[in-house]
């Protein structure tokens, strides 16, 4: 949740940067002054706070996988966490695939 909240705060930040390299074109900083009046500045810059607004949105709400907490292997009838499985197989029985507990109760 606390990533989700950051990421949004960079991409809506990287997207108001756009708006800002658009508007106001000239940003004085700490003894300098950062002229964005060029377009061969302002167009590169603008593009780039707005690709990173645009991926930071992504990572924001992109989808986690949905990966079962436990597993049961049909044949031995063995229960796993998935991170104790190589490629979802069941390590007694090695060729069979092990199902989520879910679906294992419900047959």
């Amino acid at each position: 949740m606390k990533n989700r909240v950051l990421f949004i705060f960079l991409s809506v930040l990287s997207i108001y940067m756009v708006y800002m390299i658009n508007t106001i074109e000239v940003f004085p900083m700490k003894g300098m002054i950062a002229d964005f009046r060029s377009p061969f500045l302002s167009i590169p810059a603008s593009f780039l706070f707005l690709i990173l607004g645009i991926a930071f949105l992504y990572f924001a709400f992109k989808k986690k996988l949905d990966i079962p907490e436990y597993l049961k292997c049909p044949t031995c009838k063995e229960t796993f966490t998935y991170t104790n499985l190589k490629d979802g197989k069941c390590p007694n029985c090695k060729d069979i695939d092990a199902i989520d507990i879910e679906e294992y109760y419900k047959e």
